[in-house]
């Protein structure tokens, strides 16, 4: 039998982003909302109708009244399509937390809530068995419970779960961790997991799908989702669903390097970077000149991209008498200069840059 669905997790709602300024914090918040849209479009597009959320929907135990509801009306918008959603370790199903809530509030007829250990029907003959967090820390395996879930003989059965595994432990106790043959042992045809943000293999017929939306410095294929055939459950198709792209770069420098060309693909002349955070990693030695020129390069991308976090103390600043003579003459920034060229700190490195903008200006 095949059947064909839409696997994600790790949507994070309600994340606060609170290392950022408040407009950018803003923006992130409302592409993790926006990212409801994205998906069911997705969804329609290649012709699936449910869509199975691995754990971690929302990003805390006890978010706002707003967090929950704007959810569930942008799910409840797109009527067409079925919705489960399985709680995580950010948002386990405690008593009286956000999913007794969302119980109380009512939710949308095509909005499933995945709290208990047992089987649902999607469609005929076809079964998804959750392994829901029902606390912060359970301190075991929750996926060896799919083992025990028993559905009618000749039914596919898909699993949600939500955990490390063993190449992928996070801060996760060892005891918590998926078996790695877990889709083997529960008969599925389809393990989908969350808690890992990327999107990644973990096992046969398992995967994790990733966060559709990045949230962090971390090269690991962020921001895709997954359409899953089950009759090809080694091969699930991945699919770009993000807004803002998060990008750690680093570049090492020697004198003579023409800093704006050694960082060209990083910050492109000819593309828009409003959506894009950089974490960048700078080293190795400039000359006085180059380094100045580094600087009001970096200063100019600031401004373009979204967000700019800039890595810099194992840049050296060399400077000789002609840098000096060219820039400064004799007088007093002369002497500010060749005191800071004497000191071995990275914030003189620094200073260098700034005196040699500041002298240019």
């Amino acid at each position: 039998m095949g059947f064909r669905f839409l696997h994600t997790a790790d949507w994070q709602l309600g994340r606060p982003f609170a290392r950022f300024d408040a407009e950018l914090r803003g923006q992130l918040k409302d592409a993790r909302l926006s990212i409801i849209e994205t998906l069911a479009a997705l969804a329609r597009e290649e012709g699936v109708t449910h869509v199975l959320v691995a754990g971690d929907v929302w990003d805390q135990m006890a978010p706002s009244d707003q967090s929950l509801r704007r959810p569930l009306d942008r799910m409840r918008a797109a009527s067409d399509l079925q919705f489960w959603l399985m709680p995580g370790n950010h948002d386990p199903a405690g008593a009286e937390g956000l999913w007794q809530r969302l119980q109380e509030m009512g939710v949308p007829e095509n909005v499933h809530l995945l709290l208990e250990a047992r089987p649902h029907q999607l469609e005929e003959g076809v079964f998804v068995l959750p392994a829901p967090w029902p606390t912060k820390r359970p301190g075991r395996d929750l996926s060896a419970d799919l083992d025990r879930m028993e559905t009618p003989e000749g039914a596919l059965r898909i699993g949600l779960a939500h955990a490390g595994t063993e190449d992928i432990k996070e801060n996760a106790e060892s005891a918590m961790l998926i078996a790695p043959d877990r889709a083997d042992r529960a008969g599925l045809r389809y393990l989908a997991l969350g808690d890992w943000h990327g999107m990644k293999r973990a096992g046969e017929r398992t995967f994790y799908s990733g966060t559709p939306e990045p949230d962090r410095f971390r090269n690991n294929n962020q921001g895709y989702a997954l359409i899953v055939d089950t009759d090809q459950p080694d091969a699930p198709q991945r699919h770009a669903t993000a807004q803002f792209r998060w990008r750690m770069a680093e570049a090492a420098f020697l004198p003579g390097d023409d800093p704006v060309q050694k960082l060209a693909d990083i910050f492109p002349a000819d593309a828009a970077l409003d959506r894009t955070l950089v974490r960048l990693e700078i080293s190795g030695v400039l000359s006085l000149s180059e380094s100045g020129a580094l600087t009001r390069f970096l200063e100019e991308q600031r401004a373009r991209v979204a967000y700019l976090r800039l890595k810099d103390q194992g840049l050296s600043v060399e400077t000789d008498a002609r840098d000096l003579d060219e820039l400064l003459g004799d007088g007093l920034l002369r002497n500010v200069a060749e005191r800071l060229a004497a000191s071995p700190e990275s914030e003189a490195s620094l200073a260098l840059r700034y005196l040699d903008s500041f002298a240019r200006s």
